[in-house]
């Protein structure tokens, strides 16, 4: 299944700011992350990608474990 649409998508909203959390399909077949931060700044919005490849999801998720332990959250 090819698509640029998400299969999977959540969304955090906060103050002036959002993140999206889409998971697509790239043309290879493989899945990707694509985390997207919108900002309204100065009567505009500004937006900011992270794409994680499915062979790195699990090594990424181990960080953000670390991190959240860390940060006693």
């Amino acid at each position: 299944m090819v698509t640029n649409e998400a299969i999977f998508s959540k969304t955090l909203k906060g103050r002036g700011k959002a993140y999206f959390f889409d998971v697509k399909v790239a043309k290879n077949g493989k899945k990707y992350l694509n985390i997207k931060e919108s900002r309204y700044k100065d009567g505009d919005y500004e937006y900011y990608n992270v794409i994680i490849f499915e062979d790195d999801f699990l090594p990424v998720k181990n960080i953000f474990d670390e991190l959240v332990l860390m940060l006693k959250v």
